[in-house]
């Protein structure tokens, strides 16, 4: 009996492990992270903070386990969400769902994230192994609207990313890119559009 209590204990805490960790976006606001601190204790976390798509970019790169971001802002049509500073970095396994959004249909995506001309790049993964964007709309980033930096195992679907932007540089032009891949494998990119 003792062993039988054994393995279903194992097997319960390895189920507790596995969880997946569910952040949930409700805000088409960014505050400034100086003015408006992020907590990973929710309870301390800054209101104006909480809620955003920054706030689950942090949760996400804060958790031990595997996230899914997903989309629930009240209204109807296309929620922008018009980004004033740069996302975070994301440095953990996490699918990022647009498509949980109310109103999402493919090629329509009802969540847009703006960088307004002033930020370089729109959802930056580095060093992360297991990943998904799905469904997201990516505009006016000044360099790229997804940078995938020393990554593997990366799906990019049904994304429609716009008008991403050339900067000159002291040498040259650069040239503005919708989706890269740096040192990064086993990428998967399919159903996406790019409008200029």
């Amino acid at each position: 009996m003792k062993k039988i209590y054994f393995i279903l204990i194992v097997f319960v805490l390895s189920l507790g492990l596995n969880a997946q960790n569910v952040f949930t976006v409700t805000k088409t606001t960014d505050p400034d992270p100086f003015q408006h601190p992020y907590n990973n204790v929710d309870s301390l976390c800054d209101a104006d903070m909480y809620g955003t798509l920054q706030w689950a970019i942090r949760k996400t790169n804060d958790a031990t386990n595997a996230s899914t971001i997903e989309f629930n802002i009240p209204g109807s049509g296309v929620q922008e969400i018009s980004l004033n500073t740069y996302l975070p970095q994301i440095l953990q396994p996490v699918i990022i769902d647009a498509t949980t959004q109310t109103g999402y249909e493919k090629g329509s995506p009802t969540v847009v994230i703006n960088g307004n001309d002033i930020i370089a790049n729109g959802l930056n993964f580095y060093h992360v192994t297991n990943y998904t964007v799905k469904g997201i709309g990516i505009k006016n980033f000044t360099d790229r609207g997804i940078r995938n930096n020393y990554s593997t195992n990366i799906t990019i679907l049904d994304c429609v990313i716009n008008g991403i932007h050339a900067v000159p540089t002291l040498k040259d032009q650069k040239l503005g890119v919708g989706i890269s891949f740096y040192e990064s494998t086993d990428a998967t990119v399919y159903g996406n559009c790019a409008i200029p």
